[in-house]
């Protein structure tokens, strides 16, 4: 290959269906919920402040980085080494 070559690669999984992310975002609800400014709430996602829609937001991403990072499951049969002769 030289550096005038075009490649185009493309994988989809759906590695985070709308129920995990919708786990995610209620996860992050809840602690931002109970350790939120000003004390111990019960917002839902209607009535949530727009405030908190970055930190939920934030939360949501870290827990789907961290899925990411540490669910193996994702490698499992999907590594390959190389074998010297």
């Amino acid at each position: 290959m030289t550096p005038a070559d075009n490649v185009q690669v493309s994988y989809s999984f759906n590695y985070f269906p709308a129920f995990v992310l919708k786990g995610y975002i209620l996860r992050a609800l809840g602690t931002v919920n109970t350790a939120g400014q000003g004390g111990v709430t019960n917002y839902t996602l209607e009535d949530a402040p727009t405030s908190y829609d970055p930190i939920i937001a934030d939360l949501a991403l870290a827990q789907c980085f961290e899925k990411l990072l540490l669910d193996y499951d994702i490698w499992k049969g999907r590594l390959i080494y190389a074998i010297s002769s």
